[in-house]
């Protein structure tokens, strides 16, 4: 039996793009849960909140895209 340890989670998204996801994703689900918009746009909703809650974004893994700055890279 061997044991590997896990390996971190991946983190694809910044701390701007994550807060707006967080955001966009809180507003579309109060306004889905007072009944300014119709249900459809609360699953809808989850999708920008899950993913800026887990800092990744399965989209952007696929596409190879990150807003995650790398570390030792130079800042002008």
């Amino acid at each position: 039996m061997s044991f590997e340890p896990e390996k971190p989670m991946l983190r694809n998204v910044e701390i701007i793009d994550r807060w707006l996801r967080v955001t966009l994703g809180s507003v579309l689900l109060l306004m889905t849960l007072n009944g300014t918009l119709a249900i459809v746009w609360g699953w809808v909703a989850l999708v920008p909140f899950i993913t800026g809650v887990l800092n990744y974004c399965p989209l952007y893994h696929v596409l190879g895209w990150s807003t995650r700055r790398r570390h030792g890279s130079a800042h002008a």
